[in-house]
């Protein structure tokens, strides 16, 4: 057996107030399932929303090429029941959010003209349902023209309507995309529409409407209106309601930007999170290469500070939600291990950072597995819970995303002591799950080898002695979420992570 050199992490009781999961829940089938964002329920629990691409094990008989789904879950993180949506074309990035208290809507993008879409208009159109509380499907609405139009958000305005903002297509070829606002009553009857933009992609990733009742759009474009150079630069749009666009505001640097979230801020400004490749321009500084950068502006959109986040590697934000004391939670991933990350757990991982309206890091953390993780969802539970989504890898190919999704909250947590020690080769050593029991298997019979089971909390849940290469961990599978599986073979001890679930 091979050994090397890595570091053990013992963990204590003894400190607060960081985020630390309470339960967390990876599932999925033979193909990529992804979500978007999970949110309490009305009837108690969590509901999430996203896209899959599998087929007949947890996920239902898939209707075409990628469905959008709806997955409830109880309390505690367990699965309770799994719906998808679509038809035999693939179904694309969706949204969700409470209607009148007795259901959900949901927004997509749809290619699809049979199945449960009806009214299919061009090539892929918004595609707006309800559901109930047993996600049945209440209504729904086909938005669209005779070429491609992709939602990226939906928001409930002041006036009890619903606001789209998004990307529409002036033409088939490709990349010929303007950024597109779409104004609903509470009927769902189209208002008004907004299309503004440049030669080639623009694409709005988030709008948000101020108390003032303005919109505040960002939207990046792409920065050669020659050559379609795939270099993006940010903009910030303000928009009445009656749809006029009030204000403008390009910022970036000399690389590519992309600003993917509004937050207002308390003052009637806002700030814009995303990333960004460039050290110039707008950008004072760059930890590596893709920074998260974080932007603020007043209310007539002058730019009053920016700030990066990151490591020497990749660093990028790809949602963020704001806490009731008005910090700002932003989550993402990594890979680096440096800066202003504080440790890495695998190749990428998921990474959360609070910071406060005036840009200082409060708090960060990474969380997942040894594989390729990542974070795109979070919700505000209230000051002390979040609840993430994201997925998982663990083979590292693109038709293998699993859906990752932890609840956090602050209360008692393991504080990470790290000490060098020898460590077993990992390929030596796996940790499996079946038949409702799971079971660590290593390569050779060793004398004096044991076993030690902890949750993410440090605490001790079961211990033996390795009696064959195939040894049952006698973990209590009712509850799913992931545990630390530590082996001692003599003198040399190894961790592996193992993630539990009931559908595997």
């Amino acid at each position: 057996m091979k050994y090397l050199t890595a570091l053990m992490i013992i963990y204590s009781t003894s400190l607060l107030g960081q985020f630390e999961p309470q339960w967390t829940l990876v599932t999925g089938d033979t193909e990529a399932d992804v979500p978007d964002i999970t949110i309490p329920a009305i009837n108690g629990g969590y509901i999430m929303v996203g896209i899959s691409g599998s087929s007949g094990g947890i996920i239902p008989e898939n209707n075409g090429s990628h469905d959008i789904i709806v997955m409830k879950l109880c309390d505690e993180g367990e699965i309770e029941w799994v719906k998808n949506y679509g038809g035999s074309e693939p179904e694309t990035s969706c949204r969700i959010d409470i209607v009148d208290n007795d259901g959900y809507i949901i927004t997509g993008g749809t290619r699809s003209s049979d199945g449960d879409v009806q009214n299919h208009i061009g090539e892929e159109d918004v595609w707006i349902f309800k559901i109930d509380l047993e996600g049945n499907m209440v209504w729904q609405r086909v938005i669209g023209g005779l070429y491609n139009e992709r939602p990226r958000e939906l928001i409930k305005t002041q006036d009890n309507g619903y606001l789209i903002g998004g990307s529409k297509a002036s033409s088939s070829t490709v990349n010929s995309f303007d950024s597109w606002v779409v104004k609903l009553d509470n009927n769902r009857n189209i208002e008004w529409e907004l299309t503004f933009g440049h030669p080639h992609l623009d694409n709005i990733d988030d709008i948000i409407q101020l108390e003032s009742g303005d919109y505040i759009a960002c939207s990046y474009f792409d920065k050669d209106t020659l050559t379609n150079s795939a270099e993006f630069d940010n903009m910030v749009t303000k928009i009445d309601i009656n749809g006029n666009i009030i204000s403008q505001k390009y910022y970036g640097g000399s690389e590519s930007e992309r600003a993917r979230e509004i937050i207002e801020t308390d003052d009637g400004g806002f700030v814009t999170i995303g990333q960004t490749d460039s050290e110039d321009g707008d950008i004072s500084f760059n930890h590596g290469e893709d920074d998260i950068w974080v932007v603020k502006f007043d209310a007539d959109l002058n730019l009053i500070f920016e700030k990066t986040f990151g490591g020497s590697n990749n660093d990028y934000a790809y949602t963020a939600a704001k806490l009731p004391n008005g910090n700002i939670a932003i989550l993402g991933q990594s890979n680096s291990i440096d800066g202003d990350i504080s440790s890495n757990i695998g190749s990428w991982d998921i990474w959360l950072l609070i910071i406060s309206q005036t840009g200082e890091l409060l708090f960060e953390k990474t969380y997942g597995s040894d594989e390729e993780d990542s974070g795109y969802g979070v919700h505000v539970i209230n000051d002390s819970e979040l609840i993430i989504s994201g997925t998982t890898n663990p083979d590292f190919t693109q038709s293998l995303w699993e859906i990752w999704i932890s609840k956090l909250g602050i209360g008692p947590i393991s504080s990470c002591i790290t000490s060098t020690i020898e460590q077993a080769d990992k390929e030596q050593i796996s940790v499996t799950q079946r038949n409702g029991s799971a079971y660590i298997n290593i390569e050779n019979d060793s004398p004096n080898s044991n076993f030690k089971v902890f949750d993410l909390s440090g605490r001790l849940l079961s211990e033996g002695e390795i009696q064959t290469t195939t040894q049952n961990l006698n973990i209590d599978l009712a509850s799913t979420g992931t545990y630390i599986v530590e082996v001692s073979i003599g003198t040399i001890r190894t961790q592996v992570k193992f993630m539990k679930s009931n559908y595997r």
